[in-house]
């Protein structure tokens, strides 16, 4: 339990350090839509950080029946919403709504409904240095992951367009 809550401890203080400056720098480099987008999509996926330990902790405990129905439900529900935004709103805040919806539906299965844990802060350097030292080994390759998803989401958007990259961002989901 002590572990579990410093882990959530260091998620929070990381990703209030994550989300603090991705925004000032939307404030300073974008404007307009772009830069409304940049700041909801940062907020939204700030709180799905936040969602990662009762997923991790699922995981450990080797409980997979949520996670999974979570996963299709998640999948169903975007994919709806996306295909009607697009269809009726055709922008930008098209994509926004299913990264909010996820939040939404991941909020209420790991802390709502039958909440897998209740969120404590917790602080023990012991576990800290244990963490980071761990995370530190991983970090590198996780970066090398998320920068080629990304590489790809920018290259489909710059070559097809806004439209492409939403129905590619949903069929890759899918």
């Amino acid at each position: 339990e002590e572990a579990v809550a410093v882990h959530f401890t260091l998620k929070l203080l990381f990703t209030i350090a994550w989300i603090g400056l991705l925004i000032l720098a939307a404030l300073r480099f974008t404007s307009g839509a772009l830069q409304t987008a940049f700041i909801w999509l940062t907020l939204i996926l700030g709180g799905m950080e936040l969602t990662q330990t009762p997923r991790l902790l699922l995981t450990r405990r080797v409980t997979h029946r949520r996670l999974a129905g979570l996963q299709i439900t998640n999948t169903l529900l975007t994919t709806i919403a996306a295909l009607l935004l697009a269809w009726y709103r055709g922008d930008i805040y098209a994509l926004l709504a299913t990264d909010l919806i996820s939040l939404l539906l991941t909020a209420l299965v790991f802390y709502g409904w039958r909440p897998v844990w209740r969120p404590q802060l917790r602080w023990s350097p012991q576990v800290v240095r244990y963490y980071l030292s761990f995370g530190y080994r991983s970090m590198f390759a996780e970066a090398l992951l998320q920068t080629l998803n990304r590489v790809d989401d920018l290259w489909t958007g710059y070559y097809f367009g806004e439209r492409a990259l939403g129905f590619y961002s949903r069929a890759y989901t899918f």
